[in-house]
């Protein structure tokens, strides 16, 4: 928040005033406490060990923010009384490296350019030294092929951490000893370049950047991933059948690392190795800010490349649940596995779609059809109940012979690509005629076999999640838009009116079209994005009531 202040006092001053006012507060809470306890849910995962160096470290923003001397102060009174010594040793700590949970070194530079102090300034090089070719008979462990190495948790990221410290120091407090600048410059330049590929593996730990680069990492928006089998992801293939393809590049994000001997394992389960992370690029991302302004650069052109969906978003997959002289019975998966980006829909729905020409062959009428659900994942009142209905004549078909039976969820959030179960919602549905009427049986009047969605059913395995099982005859609608399927009339999902006016997409714009948007301006109905589109009538990238207007004039003409 203090660097927030500083960055911002001069463009944003209201905003920068409010950052500045809680940083102080919050370092006021923090310097109040001088404590490790109650850290809340946090110390199940990043624990802190001492308090010590963050407090000096805000210290040291704040005075840089406010020019306040006090802040300083207490460094010099109660933070460095308890800065941390070498084992066995009164000398300060100069091994370990600057991280989340560790700021020493860090709070060390700071102060040292806060107040020009020769021993911090000296504190500063044994630190570096540690890291380059020794200081006090101690040095950091190199890999055979050059990495400076201290850890093999994010092995790249201690070492990123500190080239930006060796950087930040060179152009402060050693930007008048060329022959310190020159070291420390050299090595953090030779040490970035080791990530960038000049390494014995010529690997780029850098994602979307070298010819040969990790193809597994551990990043669950990235991935894409639907359900919780992730550990195949980044393979060539996988034996269960499960997600090996990402659905994004996280350009530019930095993978943990080798380990001690240089070697690299490409799987995403090996968490030492494919972890990514915001505390992983900070450091490296500063370093590169550094590298830029000692080199230059080029902004790339056309950067990010425009993504294309890899797989289908919207998804059903059936199998026959059970079948008779006078029903058939399906259990059917609706899924969401969108990931560009991922999101949530409310109104979500699927056509099954039958033939009836038969039964009005053998004399029974569309009314002596039953359609209604037996079973389903979620119960009445919960968020993804669906209620099944039908059956609805499909106008799309001349003949006046297919019906379809709809399966409409009440709230469709409750499909999400989060989990095994979230990710998709199954309704079990019956479609039946009575077994006899008047006394009289219907045997021959029921035959699924040249109903358009029954088409791969019987033979689809029970195993929904199988890609044996999707079906595209079965037609998936989100926001009243087709997204998966394709209907009787061979309407498919890429088939979506871009007609000015166009509200409900039907591919006509008429007085529905105006009484929908209506609705929509007054929080009474839905759009979908691309009737939205449709209806920005004076092409400002805003649907208002002066959009509405025009409509109106328009069809009125």
């Amino acid at each position: 928040l203090a660097e927030g202040y500083i960055m911002f006092k001069d463009t944003d001053p209201q905003k920068a005033a409010e950052y500045l006012e809680h940083a102080v507060s919050l370092f006021e809470l923090a310097d109040s406490t001088r404590s490790n306890e109650d850290q809340g849910e946090q110390k199940k995962f990043y624990p802190a060990t001492t308090w010590v160096d963050d407090l000096m470290y805000a210290a040291n923003w704040l005075y840089i923010a406010t020019g306040e001397q006090k802040y300083l102060d207490l460094c010099a009174t109660d933070y460095i009384p308890q800065f941390p010594t070498e084992s066995q040793s009164t000398a300060w700590k100069y091994t370990w490296g600057f991280c989340w949970d560790d700021t020493t070194q860090a709070a060390a530079l700071l102060y040292a350019i806060n107040t020009g102090k020769t021993e911090w300034i000296n504190h500063i090089s044994h630190h570096l030294d540690y890291w380059i070719d020794g200081y006090g008979g101690k040095q950091i462990q190199y890999t055979p092929d050059g990495l400076a190495y201290l850890m093999n948790w994010g092995s790249l990221r201690h070492m990123a951490n500190t080239a930006w410290i060796a950087q930040l120091a060179c152009d402060t407090i050693f930007k008048d000893d060329a022959a310190l600048s020159s070291k420390y410059n050299t090595w953090a330049k030779e040490q970035m370049n080791y990530a960038f590929g000049d390494n014995n593996l010529g690997m780029s730990y850098i994602l979307g950047m070298g010819d040969l680069q990790p193809t597994a990492f551990h990043h669950r928006t990235a991935s894409g991933i639907h359900d919780d089998h992730w550990n195949d992801l980044g393979q060539e293939s996988s034996a269960e059948g499960w997600q090996t393809e990402y659905a994004h590049t996280l350009y530019g994000a930095l993978v943990g690392g080798p380990n001690s001997s240089g070697e690299y394992t490409n799987n995403v389960s090996q968490y030492e190795y494919s972890e990514v992370a915001i505390d992983y690029n900070a450091g490296f991302t500063a370093a590169l800010c550094a590298l830029v302004d000692d080199y230059g650069g080029e902004i790339l052109t056309n950067f990010p490349p425009t993504e294309e969906p890899k797989w289908s978003e919207w998804k059903i997959a059936a199998t026959l649940n059970g079948k008779g002289n006078s029903y058939t019975e399906i259990k059917a998966w609706a899924m969401n596995h969108t990931a560009w980006p991922a999101r949530v829909a409310k109104n979500i729905s699927y056509n099954y779609y039958f033939d009836v020409s038969e039964l009005l062959a053998a004399g029974l009428s569309v009314e002596d059809i039953t359609v209604k659900s037996n079973s389903q994942q979620y119960q009445e009142g919960q968020q993804g109940y669906a209620t099944v209905s039908g059956p609805y004549k499909y106008e799309g078909d001349p003949t006046g012979n297919t019906y379809y039976a709809k399966i409409q969820f009440e709230d469709g959030r409750a499909i999400q690509p989060t989990g095994q179960s979230e990710h998709r919602d199954e309704v079990q549905f019956r479609i039946s005629i009575p077994d006899a009427i008047n006394g009289t049986p219907t045997t021959g009047a029921w035959d699924p076999t040249n109903d358009w969605s029954y088409e791969g059913v019987e033979d689809a395995p029970n195993e929904l999640k199988s890609a044996d099982a999707l079906n595209e005859h079965i037609t998936m609608y989100v926001d009243n838009v087709l997204v998966w399927g394709t209907e009787p009339n061979g309407k498919t999902a890429g088939d979506i009116s871009k007609l000015r006016g166009d509200a409900d997409t039907d591919g006509d714009f008429d007085l529905t079209d105006i009484a929908l948007v209506g609705k929509y301006l007054i929080n009474e109905s839905d759009l979908n994005k691309t009737g939205a589109e449709n209806c920005d009538m004076n092409t400002d990238k805003k649907l208002n009531v002066f959009d509405w207007i025009i409509m109106k004039r328009e069809t009125t003409a």
